[in-house]
Formats: C-alpha cells, structure tokens, sequence
C-alpha cells in the first residue's frame, strides 16, 4: 500500500512508537521536558498527554492497551515508575526510590532564559546549593552538553561526566545552556546552525554569563 506520514503537526523528532487498540504512543524532546506523545492513526492529529511528570522515560502498554507502564521523573525527583489508565493517565507510583535523596545534599535546579547576541531567545538550567543565599554572589561554572542536539534538563542528583552537586555544594552555581541547534525546540531552531557552528552557539553560551552577572548572581 501507499505511506501516509502521520504527526506532521508536531515540530521535534517523535520515538519510542508504539501502536495499541486504544491509538498511537510515542516520546519527544520538548525543551527541557521528555513529553508523551499521543497520535491519532486516522487523524494523524498529535497530543501532548498533560499531567505526568516533566520527563518521560520508556513505556509500553499493556496488550488491550488499556493501561501504560512508564518511568518519569522531574527536577526534584529521581526516576520511578509508574501506571496509569489510558483512559485517564492518571499517574500512580509503583517506586520510591528518591526517598533516597531525604538526607542528600542536592541540586536546585531552575530554568532560565535570556536573549543571546543576535535576539535569539535561549534556555539553560541554574543549578543552586540548597542554602542558596540571593543576597551573595557566587562563582560559576559553564557545563556545554555534546551533541549539538544534546540537551540539558533540570535534575536533583547531576552525574554525568562531572561531580556537578559537589561543586555546587562547595558554594559554586552550575549553569547548562541548551544553545541553538539543542534538541526539543523544534526545526527553526535547530536550522540556526547551519554555516555557523561554534560562532551562534558560542554567543548564546556567553550571554548566559552576560545574564547572569548583570543580575548580580555570579563573582
């Protein structure tokens, strides 16, 4: 038969698909959020299930796709995971595993964005001690992610690579930028790189610096 494309209407890359009586599953980046996807096979219409944590992480459904299994997590929270009606998503946790994290010293994490060098709107995310004092400034560290279409989510406990809550608890703020080209922000904002690599990503590292002293947070 003939291929008919389906959620053209959604501008980021869509995987993880899976296809049930009860409709079409997917994941996609979506700024500094995982979102699960919904995808009406007829329609070709895309949903954002609302209402579950801010990351999604894998899922699968059960064989009358009545019910999803998934692991989500935010800002504050490790990854657990979780069920849900499918006619209701109402999520119900079946770990607990950042009961963990009630003794730990960690991350504050806070979204941010400002204008880069040409107007370009970009985000990044602060990372704070937890006895952050607005009325102090403090030193910065810059963490660029790979990529270019890495991105950059808030998080209690930061370990890729670097002991980032270590800096953070020895009095330093952590800032990772989702510069242009990042992924979860769509095809125009991924197309500013093209013949400017490592020139407008740079600019938009720089002028969350720029952000951030002109606010007085950084020494």
């Amino acid at each position: 038969g003939q291929s008919r494309q389906i959620a053209g209407d959604f501008d980021e890359d869509i995987y993880g698909l899976e296809w049930a009586q009860t409709g079409m599953f997917a994941r996609a980046n979506w700024r500094t959020s995982v979102k699960l996807l919904r995808i009406d096979p007829k329609s070709g219409k895309t949903t954002v299930v609302e209402g579950l944590p801010d990351q999604v992480g894998g899922f699968t459904l059960s064989k009358n796709g009545q019910k999803i299994a998934f692991s989500a997590s935010d800002a504050n929270s490790l990854r657990e995971v979780y069920t849900a009606e499918v006619s209701d998503m109402k999520a119900q946790p079946l770990t607990h595993y950042t009961d963990q994290l009630k003794d730990w010293k960690v991350a504050q994490s806070e979204v941010i964005s400002w204008e880069s060098k040409d107007g370009t709107e970009i985000q990044g995310v602060l990372h704070k001690p937890m006895d952050y004092d607005p009325n102090k400034q403090y030193p910065l560290l810059v963490m660029i992610h790979g990529g270019p279409t890495g991105m950059d989510r808030p998080a209690p406990v930061l370990t890729y690579v670097y002991p980032m809550v270590q800096w953070i608890n020895k009095g330093a703020l952590v800032l990772r930028v989702n510069y242009r080209g990042s992924a979860g922000y769509g095809e125009e904002f991924r197309s500013l790189n093209v013949r400017n690599l490592g020139v407008g990503d740079a600019w938009d590292v720089l002028s969350g610096v720029d952000h951030l002293e002109k606010k007085g947070m950084i020494d």
